[in-house]
């Protein structure tokens, strides 16, 4: 009984070659396994598959296991003594076998353990999530119903809903979300997307989206291009249905990576797209053979629904009140958001006088006479506004109005600069949205290695001082730029290369439409130049005019004024010189 243990560990002592290299056929046999696996994974990614965390760490444990091999390996191969084939290091001999015994062990369990085909990969998502909805939802149903049964039938391959901002496009939308989404015994389709998209249109924000609503990973070190075919091989062979919010100019699904050529028109087809925009074309532009769904203003009796329903039941209780209710529901329009707005911010209110007060901020909005707005929405808006708690909450509402949707530019934060100074700075383009300054008074851009100006710099009309002083490196002024800034009174662009060479001549045709200009300091380039810039009448020439040296004699014979040279250049005075503007 006694020999057994005794046996095993004398064998230890005399046969350690024989457990190491019982252990490194083990563990030869588990690094095929981890590569086998490895380039699974590795072909699951490049479709867009996922794997599960089990299998990534199955993968770090079985490598090591292997590492730890190899080092026995290494330290017995390193360390014995060999004598006739057979190390006298009994204690080494031990110590090595048992180790390779123990490891041995290890890799075959772990080799059991290794992860298979369908346990590799994350199980895919959901068919779709639920949206959230608002409470009261009017006037939608007819819509839904029709929309659903196209989708059913696969009557077309895309659907545009269309109405102006508030009538209900992203509430009809979510809507038809939850209905594909449900979780049901069966589905109309393997996948529901919803992505929103707005005016700040990204193809890569869409595209990573997508993906991660369907449970794909996209390799980050791969090119768009890769990425978005990944997700092209993930759906050509599944149904979906993708629902696009709020478009604003036609998106390339190509680029995207969702499949075109594939649908086909009937039950068949189940690959499909609804599309929400404010405008017809955009749907269009998306799919000729779209199926448009105008969305119209809701009826009287649904749009008092609605409002009563934001506002409270107890506007019935008093017959002015109601009465004064009724007029605000006739001047939302029939705008399922207007009447939301206004509702929630009449819920508070309980007097007559409070009624009438709101009825009459309607009547007189003027947004009427702002050109290109959604009148009866923005109107009813001044309401909501009118009922913040106090001052600083209205600035702060203000704030966010104005700024841009979205990521707000550079000067999206400024719109009440009057005075900027980069002068000497390194700055070389402008941001383009330069023109929201609409305020701004003096800009000098002097000494710097400015390039261009920006379209938008037209747009200054309230800039008074502008120096473009020695800016050598500018090359492209818009035609009609300078011309366009009518309140300009001081201009120096003495030294600019974009003046003295690139249009040296044409923009003195700009400069005489600047009606209230007083002082300009330039470079002139020729003889005809000069006699143009005296001819500005309206010009009060006080400071220096820069001239090549070779036509200033001539000049000075016909004016009798004085030169005096200035390194390269020979500059004429008239009248006195203030360098301080």
């Amino acid at each position: 009984m006694l020999w057994k243990p005794i046996r095993k560990h004398i064998y230890y002592c005399l046969n350690p070659e024989s457990n190491v290299h019982n252990l490194m056929i083990a563990a030869d046999d588990l690094r095929d396994t981890i590569d086998t696996i490895e380039e699974r994974i590795l072909v699951g990614e490049c479709e867009g598959k996922k794997p599960k965390a089990q299998a990534t760490s199955w993968i770090r444990s079985a490598q090591s296991v292997r590492d730890e091999s190899d080092k026995i390996k290494n330290g017995y191969e390193a360390r014995r003594i060999h004598a006739l084939g057979c190390s006298w290091n009994f204690f080494f001999n031990y110590s090595v076998s048992n180790s390779a015994t123990k490891m041995h062990a290890n890799a075959d369990e772990i080799k059991k353990r290794a992860p298979e085909n369908d346990g590799m990969f994350s199980s895919l998502p959901l068919v779709g999530r639920e949206m959230p909805l608002p409470p009261y939802i009017v006037g939608q149903d007819e819509y839904k119903d029709k929309i659903v049964g196209s989708i059913k039938q696969g009557t077309t391959g895309t659907i545009g809903i269309c109405g102006m901002g508030g009538s209900g496009k992203t509430t009809l939308l979510k809507q038809l979300n939850n209905i594909f989404s449900c979780a049901a015994e069966t589905h109309e389709f393997d996948h529901v997307i919803y992505v929103e998209v707005s005016q700040q249109q990204n193809l890569e924000t869409v595209l990573q989206n997508i993906a991660s609503q369907l449970g794909i990973m996209l390799t980050q070190n791969k090119d768009a291009t890769f990425r978005s075919a990944s997700l092209y091989n993930f759906l050509k062979e599944r149904s979906f249905l993708l629902l696009i919010d709020d478009l604003w100019q036609t998106l390339d699904l190509v680029k995207v990576g969702i499949p075109q050529g594939g649908r086909q028109l009937g039950p068949q087809n189940r690959q499909m797209i609804v599309i929400t925009s404010r405008l017809q074309q955009v749907c269009y532009g998306m799919d000729g053979h779209c199926q448009m769904i105008v969305l119209q203003r809701l009826k009287f009796n649904e749009a008092w629904s609605l409002f009563e329903s934001n506002a409270g039941i107890r506007i019935t209780n008093n017959v002015q009140v109601k009465c004064h209710a009724e007029s605000i529901v006739e001047k939302c329009g029939g705008l399922p958001l207007a009447l939301k707005i206004v509702g929630q911010a009449m819920a508070s209110k309980g007097t007559e006088h409070e009624w009438e007060l709101a009825v009459n901020l309607l009547e007189q909005s003027q947004f009427h006479k702002v050109p290109d707005v959604e009148n009866d929405l923005y109107s009813v808006l001044y309401i909501s506004y009118d009922n913040l708690p106090d001052e600083r909450t209205k600035q702060c509402f203000l704030f966010f109005a104005f700024a841009s949707y979205g990521t707000a530019g550079f000067f999206g934060v400024a719109l009440s600069l009057t005075y900027l100074d980069l002068y000497c700075t390194n700055i070389e383009q402008l941001p383009s949205d330069i023109g929201a300054l609409l305020n701004l008074q003096h800009l000098d851009l002097s000494y710097t290695p400015i390039q261009s100006l920006p379209v938008r710099f037209r747009l200054l009309k309230k800039l008074r001082y502008l120096y473009l002083r020695y800016t050598r490196k500018l090359q492209t002024v818009p035609d009609g730029t300078i011309s366009a800034l009518s309140m300009l009174r001081v201009l120096d662009i003495h030294g600019s290369v974009f003046f003295t060479k690139v249009k040296a001549r044409s923009y003195l045709e700009e400069l005489e439409s600047l009606t209230s200009l007083q002082l300009l300091r330039v470079t002139v380039v020729d003889f005809q130049s000069l006699r143009r810039i005296f001819n500005l009448s309206r010009v009060s020439l006080r400071d220096r005019i820069g001239t090549p040296p070779s036509f200033v004699p001539t000049y000075q014979q016909s004016k009798g004024t004085t030169s005096r040279s200035s390194g390269s250049e020979l500059y004429e005075e008239f009248g006195e010189v203030d360098d301080r503007w």
